[in-house]
């Protein structure tokens, strides 16, 4: 299906930036990000693709920006990012699905790997844990600057198993997995402070 992306957001625009976009069930959904003047927002949204319009959808359980999300499973999960507060965070959230309409967000165990925010979060192809496993590269900790380790976290628990590192660190990154099970990342490699360039900050 074709949609009008230039008219759909004429319409409906939303000034946000720095959210988080996942693709699930052939609906685009935003999470979160930083409103006009740098405040961040629980806001969850998707289009309504037969009035060109962003509808809303259960919000986040905390503000944040720069987190990680993806759809695992029959829902949606974020990971990590950044609340009003400043402070970089690890907990997580899921939004779960069920007889074909969504709930509520509900608070997972947070991450034992620390805050992260400015990561990536790839779905793994397995059906044997509880809750669904994710592949996790890091853009930056606390410190705000930006690291290159990977992380398989399983969602019921927050447990983070380290992988092998990604060559370069990056910041505002994208990655995901090719059907042979490798990986690719692209963005621009850093080494230096993630905010630096950054129009929004917490």
């Amino acid at each position: 299906m074709h949609v009008d992306e230039e008219r759909l957001q004429t319409r409906c625009r939303r000034s946000v930036s720095v959210g988080c976009t996942l693709w699930h069930k052939d609906v685009d959904v935003s999470s979160g990000g930083c409103a006009t003047g740098g405040v961040n927002v629980e806001q969850v949204w998707r289009p309504d693709l037969a009035t060109l319009c962003w509808e809303a959808m259960p919000a986040l359980m905390e503000a944040r920006s720069d987190h990680a999300c993806c759809a695992v499973r029959n829902g949606q999960v974020v990971f990590g990012g950044i609340p009003p507060e400043g402070a970089v965070i690890g907990s997580v959230e899921m939004l779960a699905k069920g007889e074909g309409v969504f709930g509520v967000f509900t608070g997972q165990l947070s991450l034992t790997c620390g805050g992260i925010a400015g990561a990536v979060a790839i779905v793994l192809d397995e059906i044997d844990s509880a809750a669904g496993q994710v592949l996790l590269l890091k853009g930056h900790g606390a410190d705000i600057e930006s690291v290159s380790t990977v992380y398989m976290v399983d969602v019921a628990t927050g447990v983070c198993t380290p992988q092998p590192n990604i060559l370069r660190e990056r910041c505002e990154f994208t990655a995901m997995q090719l059907p042979d099970g490798r990986v690719v990342c692209a963005g621009v490699p850093v080494s230096k402070n993630c905010y630096k360039n950054r129009y929004c900050r917490p």
